[in-house]
């Protein structure tokens, strides 16, 4: 039977990590092969994360020592882009299906994606949202929210961002993005009470 030689080669592997000094290992089970969770859990596996259509499993091998496999990931990351034109408007955003329902302007922004940097993600989120082509000058804010989804922290950045005159021609996301404008930042305030928090 395929899953009592999975057991099998895997409880041999696994001494051979042993004796080679091994503190651990990892094992990637998709999910065509789900019914081998059972069998890696009865060598000792236990559950680490989930991604898609993989589950991924680890174990300790080292007895010596308490397991110090580091947890799976405990943040979300998101950014925004106050982004400022040569005539010091700043480039605001209404979300088509805004949270709570409410309308209300806010910065361009969104999730970082896997394998994405800060910069490279605020970028994209301007483009995708707004087509304005828009350059990182430096982080103005950050803040932590220690309530987001599944009881995950969320941590979310806002940089300064620049564009040149023949750069700011909003071509908004029509299936996201509900308006998006250039607002004369002397006209700020007349925003704030729809502003997001």
């Amino acid at each position: 039977d395929e899953k009592a030689t999975f057991e099998d080669e895997m409880d041999k592997f696994m001494d051979e990590l042993v004796k080679n000094k091994a503190r651990s290992i990892w094992i990637s089970i998709p999910i065509e092969k789900s019914s081998y969770i059972e069998a890696a859990a009865s060598l000792g596996f236990e559950f680490h994360h989930t991604k898609g259509s993989v589950l991924v499993m680890s174990k300790w091998l080292d007895t010596r020592t308490e397991s110090r496999l580091p947890g799976y990931t405990t943040h979300y990351c998101g950014v925004g882009g106050f982004v400022l034109n040569d005539h010091d408007e700043v480039l605001l955003i209404q979300e088509r299906n805004p949270y709570g329902g409410t309308p209300f302007w806010k910065l361009p922004g969104g999730q970082v994606e896997e394998n994405e940097t800060l910069e490279q993600a605020v970028i994209r989120e301007v483009k995708e949202e707004t087509g304005v082509d828009a350059k990182v000058e430096g982080v103005i804010s950050f803040r932590e929210n220690p309530h987001y989804l599944f009881k995950t922290h969320d941590l979310y950045f806002v940089f300064l961002m620049s564009c040149k005159k023949d750069e700011n021609v909003i071509q908004k996301q029509e299936i996201e993005i509900a308006e998006c404008e250039w607002v004369p930042c002397k006209d700020l305030p007349r925003k704030l009470s729809l502003l997001s928090p």
